[in-house]
C-alpha cells in the first residue's frame, strides 16, 4: 500500500484531472475537479454531460497499491480514479480516514511476515485436510448425473485421443463382459458399469486400463493380451473401486481447490510455484486413490473366489512391462500412482 502526505495548510485548488466511471457502464469519462467551499465539483469534458456536485463530507479516498491510481467512491455509485498529484491535492480537503488493517500490516515487516506464515499454514492445512474435506462435502451434494455427464463427454472424445477399435477376439470380449457384469452387480449393486476394449493407437496396443466417472471402463489390448482372464478380473475390480468411490470427481474437486488456494497464497510470489505446488499435491491424492482402489480390488478378488495371489501376479507383469519400456525408477512423488514395487510388496505381505 502507499500513503499520501497530509497537510493542514489552506489550499486553493485549480482544475484537477481525473477519470470517472458512472457505475452503470464500463465507459470512462475524463473530468476536471474543483473544490468550492465544502463541495467537490466534477465537470465532465464530454459535451452534453451535466456538472455534478458532491459534499466533501460524503467522500472517502480509498487505499491504493503502488504505481496505481487512487479510487474515490461517489455516493451515487460512481467512482473517480485520481493520479498521485490530484489525490495529494484533494486529500487535505476530505475527511481523514484511519488506515485499514491491510495497510497497517503491509507497512510493518512483522505484520507482513505474520500474514505470510498464516497463509502458508492455510495452504498446508488445506493440502493435508481441507481439500479432502471440501471434496467429500461437495461430492455428497453432487448428483451422480454430473458423473455421467463428465464420463459421456470424455467417452465422446475417444477418437480425438487416438483410441481405435480393439483387435481382441470377439468371443473373449463377450466372455469378459458377461463375467464382469455379473461380478460388478454382486460387488456393487446399482452401480452401472460398461466394459470397452480399445487399442491405444493403430501402432500401439497399450498396456493400461482406466475408469470414467459414469462407470465406463476401458481396457487396452496390450494389457488384455498379457493377462489371464482371472488377472484381468482383478484389474477390473480395481477400476470398479474407482467408480464406486467416485475418485474421478473427487480428483476434479480436489484439484480445483488446491489450485485455487495455492494461487491465492503463492500467486503474488510466483504463478509457476502455485501451479507446481498444486500439481504435486494432486499427484499425492492420486496415489492415495490408487491405494484405495487396490484395497477394493483385494475385497473383489476374495468375493469372486479368485486366487489370493492374483493381484500380485498382475503387478509382476506391470513390473516386467516397465523394464521393457525403460520407465522404472521414476520417484513415487512424481507419479499419480504408487510405485509398482510398493504395490507388489503390499500384496506379497498380505499373503504371508
Amino acid at each position: 500500500m502507499v500513503s499520501l502526505a497530509m497537510t493542514n495548510k489552506p489550499m486553493t485548488l485549480t482544475a484537477l484531472p481525473a477519470t470517472w466511471f458512472d457505475g452503470r457502464s464500463s465507459r470512462r469519462h475524463a473530468v476536471q475537479l474543483l473544490v468550492e467551499a465544502q463541495t467537490l465539483v466534477m465537470q465532465p469534458l464530454d459535451s452534453g454531460m451535466a456538472v455534478q456536485h458532491h459534499a466533501l463530507a460524503d467522500l472517502r479516498l480509498s487505499e491504493a497499491w503502488p504505481d496505481s491510481a487512487w479510487p474515490l467512491d461517489l455516493p451515487d455509485g460512481g467512482r473517480l480514479w485520481l493520479d498521485a498529484t490530484t489525490a495529494a491535492a484533494l486529500a487535505p480537503k476530505l475527511p481523514q480516514r484511519r488506515a485499514g488493517l491491510a495497510q497497517r500490516l503491509s507497512a510493518s515487516w512483522a505484520g507482513a511476515m505474520a500474514c505470510l506464515v498464516c497463509l502458508l499454514a492455510l495452504l498446508v492445512w488445506f493440502d493435508r485436510q481441507g481439500a479432502g474435506l471440501a471434496a467429500e462435502g461437495l461430492l455428497g451434494l453432487m448428483p451422480r448425473s454430473v458423473d455421467h455427464k463428465v464420463g459421456e463427454l470424455v467417452e465422446a472424445k475417444y477418437g480425438q485421443f487416438g483410441f481405435v477399435a480393439s483387435t481382441l477376439p470377439m468371443e473373449r470380449q463377450r466372455r469378459l463382459r458377461a463375467r464382469f457384469a455379473e461380478a460388478a452387480e454382486q460387488a456393487a449393486p446399482g452401480v452401472a458399469v460398461k466394459l470397452d476394449f480399445l487399442r491405444e493407437s493403430k501402432k500401439e496396443a497399450g498396456f493400461n486400463a482406466f475408469a470414467l466417472p459414469h462407470g465406463g471402463i476401458v481396457v487396452f489390448d496390450g494389457l488384455a493380451q498379457s493377462l489371464s482372464d482371472d488377472e484381468l478380473m482383478a484389474v477390473l475390480g480395481h477400476e470398479l473401486g474407482h467408480v464406486v468411490h467416485r475418485h474421478g470427481m473427487q480428483n476434479v474437486l480436489r484439484s480445483f481447490g488446491l489450485f485455487s488456494v495455492a494461487g491465492v497464497v503463492l500467486s503474488d510470489f510466483s504463478t509457476v510455484a502455485a501451479t507446481i505446488a498444486a500439481t504435486l499435491q494432486g499427484m499425492r491424492y492420486g496415489r492415495d486413490a490408487e491405494r484405495e482402489a487396490d484395497a477394493y480390488a483385494r475385497r473383489f478378488i476374495a468375493q469372486q473366489s479368485l486366487p489370493p495371489q492374483t493381484l500380485a501376479a498382475v503387478w509382476l507383469k506391470f513390473k516386467a512391462e516397465e523394464r521393457r519400456l525403460g520407465v522404472s525408477g521414476i520417484p513415487d512423488w512424481l507419479s499419480t500412482h504408487p510405485g509398482t514395487d510398493e504395490r507388489l510388496a503390499t500384496e506379497q505381505a498380505g499373503q504371508r
